[in-house]
C-alpha cells in the first residue's frame, strides 16, 4: 500500500468557534495544512446571541407585562387603539408589542436571533413608551425571578 499526501492550496477559510473543543480542532486541522507562505489570522468576535436564562425572561416579561396591562384596565384595543377589544396575554406583547419594536430598531424578525444587548434596548424602548403613555412599568425579570 503507498501512502499518497494531498496538498491543498489555502486562499481563504472560515471557521466558526463557538467552545474551545472547536478551536483546538481548528488549530490542529490548519497545523496539518502546513505553511508554504504568508498568511493572515483574524479573529472577530461575534454578538452573543441570547442565552436560555434570556429567553427566559423575555417569556416572564411577557406575561408580567399582559398581567400588568389587564390589572391597570387596558386592553389591546386601548393600547393599540386600532384592535378590537381583548384582555393581554404572553403571545399579545410578543406579536404586538415587542416584535415590531424589535424588527424597527434591530431588522431582526425573530426573538431568537436578537443579541443580548439588542434585548436590553427593546425593552429599554417598549418600557419607557408604556411607562410614558399608560404609567405601566414592569421590571425584566432577574435570573432570580425566573
Amino acid at each position: 500500500m503507498v501512502a499518497r499526501t494531498v496538498i491543498v492550496q489555502m486562499t481563504k477559510i472560515r471557521i466558526h468557534l463557538n467552545s474551545k473543543d472547536k478551536l483546538a480542532d481548528s488549530i490542529l486541522s490548519l497545523n496539518r495544512c502546513g505553511i508554504d507562505g504568508a498568511y493572515e489570522m483574524t479573529l472577530t468576535r461575534l454578538p452573543q446571541k441570547r442565552t436560555d436564562q434570556q429567553r427566559k425572561a423575555l417569556y416572564r416579561y411577557f406575561n408580567l407585562l399582559a398581567t400588568a396591562l389587564n390589572d391597570g384596565g387596558y386592553d389591546v384595543q386601548t393600547v393599540l387603539a386600532k384592535a378590537i377589544g381583548r384582555d393581554w396575554d404572553a403571545e399579545g406583547v410578543k406579536s404586538l408589542l415587542w416584535k415590531p419594536l424589535q424588527v424597527a430598531i434591530t431588522s431582526k424578525e425573530s426573538t431568537a436571533d436578537a443579541d443580548t444587548k439588542e434585548y436590553s434596548i427593546v425593552y429599554e424602548k417598549l418600557d419607557l413608551h408604556l411607562c410614558e403613555i399608560f404609567g405601566v412599568h414592569v421590571p425584566f425579570p432577574s435570573k432570580e425571578k425566573l
